[in-house]
């Protein structure tokens, strides 16, 4: 699975090792959506287990958009559950944190998960989550976060 993180796409994908690391950095149009969710079935047509690690760092709010990730995330919901290990969603700003969690107790993840402010706190669930199911997570998974975040204007930590 996967994006060029240079063809301007504002969902970028890479992966390091087991884990699948999904940047959501820009305002997303319907085609960057099709694209992400195509590359969500490829990932899960592998049948391996993955972990997550999601950056929502910018966004689009659009109803439809949002509405075709959740209807896809139902619809997948057994697959997800059974092939992702858990999801670690990295979000900087604290208002978008609350919402996030605000609209997970409506509708529930079908994998754990959890929301956190920066790479540190990411990479320590996930080699948890990883260590569970017996997957190795790369030594410099919390480097590789933090670039990340710091390539993109943000805090690193």
């Amino acid at each position: 699975m996967g994006t060029d993180p240079t063809n301007g796409s504002p969902i970028t994908v890479r992966e390091a090792g087991p884990v699948t690391i999904t940047i959501f950095d820009g305002e997303q149009l319907e085609a960057d959506v099709d694209a992400y969710l195509e590359g969500l079935r490829e990932l899960h047509d592998r049948d391996r287990p993955y972990i997550g690690a999601s950056l929502m760092l910018r966004y689009s709010a659009a109803p439809g958009q949002l509405r075709r990730v959740g209807e896809w995330m139902r619809e997948h919901k057994d697959d997800v559950a059974r092939l992702c290990v858990g999801s670690a969603i990295i979000a900087p700003r604290v208002g978008f944190r609350f919402v996030l969690s605000s609209l997970f107790m409506i509708q529930r993840m079908p994998m754990p998960y959890t929301v956190v402010s920066g790479s540190r706190e990411a990479a320590e669930w996930i080699e948890l989550r990883a260590r569970s199911v017996d997957l190795r997570v790369p030594d410099d998974l919390a480097a590789v976060l933090a670039e990340e975040l710091r390539g993109r204007g943000y805090d690193g930590a």
